[in-house]
């Protein structure tokens, strides 16, 4: 088949990877711009990119997908299938019409629960036992097209961001390369999703990650679980930004503080805690805006004020 891959960060590489040693080696892959990194602002190359170009293989890369230079350039390469994994814009129905077989999207929850940029973070916030990777054919709608094959991935007591996204890579490259060999050969009807059951994703901002006093201790432990690398999880402290990188496992069910507030206790005096709506964590490790990564303790000692200190 001549196919086409779509794809820009690292969580597309490892379907791609999967595509060529499988014997699926694309013609051309389609990736985000290069864009500039770091302080520095170094130009560099999408992960996706780099993996095509070391395999030898075209890479495109237009600024507007649906740009219709771009599209008459799509349909002289005459592609039988496109493959989209997490390709960073929308792309139009003239594009989806192109390909022989269509388009086939990788989405990493069981659809039509969580459709939108986020599925992976919603579902420990959320706090779901299971998630999963669906494969579906793309529609002019997000994430609303047939489905052709889903598998369902438990999320333990402790998933991180990072380790679902690890678990959705790993059982889903198989799964896209057995499921684009079945549908070519006939072998599945495409079923339409239940709409009515379709819950929504959104897009995550830096806000996301705010603690606050009306947060619950449960809702904290999920955001830092769900949030990291970005936004990560931070509060405010006399006006200023304080980043909250790891929690203790303790907790206080009963302090004598309103919500919001930071402070120390005699029974834990080497500890800096933060007040909830029904109770209390220890912030084990923060960074205070503008300063390096400090122990709860050195925070305490430094920047506490006197009168939050019980």
């Amino acid at each position: 088949m001549r196919i086409i891959f779509f794809g820009t960060p690292a969580y597309s590489v490892g379907f791609l990877h999967s595509l060529i040693s499988a014997g699926m080696k694309p013609i051309t892959v389609v990736s985000q711009p290069d864009r500039p990194i770091g302080r520095e602002k170094v130009i560099v190359a999408t992960p996706t990119k780099e993996l095509a170009l070391a395999n030898h293989i075209p890479v495109l890369q237009p600024e507007d997908v649906n740009d219709p230079t771009f599209i008459s350039a799509l349909k002289q390469l005459t592609p039988d299938l496109i493959i989209v994994v997490s390709f960073g814009q929308i792309i139009s129905q003239d594009v989806i019409n192109i390909p022989k077989y269509g388009c086939i999207n990788v989405h990493p929850s069981l659809l039509p629960a969580l459709r939108g940029a986020t599925p992976l973070q919603s579902a420990i916030l959320q706090g779901l036992s299971e998630t999963g990777i669906t494969i579906m054919l793309m529609d002019e709608k997000m994430d609303h097209g047939p489905l052709l094959a889903q598998k369902h991935i438990p999320i333990s007591m402790d998933e991180t961001y990072i380790s679902l996204t690890e678990k959705t890579i790993d059982q889903g490259r198989s799964l896209l390369v057995d499921t684009i060999q079945d549908f070519v050969d006939g072998k599945i009807t495409p079923q339409t999703q239940d709409h009515e059951k379709a819950t929504f994703t959104k897009m995550l901002k830096k806000e996301t990650g705010k603690v606050t006093g009306e947060k619950s201790i449960t809702e904290v432990r999920r955001m830092l679980r769900a949030l990291y690398p970005w936004p990560g999880l931070w509060c405010e402290y006399n006006g200023k930004r304080i980043k909250i990188h790891s929690i203790g496992e303790d907790t206080i069910t009963d302090p004598p503080h309103p919500p919001g507030t930071l402070f120390t206790l005699p029974d834990y005096p080497h500890s800096l805690w933060y007040q909830l709506s029904n109770g209390s964590i220890e912030l084990v490790t923060v960074q205070p805006e503008g300063k390096n990564n400090m122990s709860g303790e050195e925070f305490a000692r430094g920047y506490l004020r006197p009168e939050s200190q019980f």
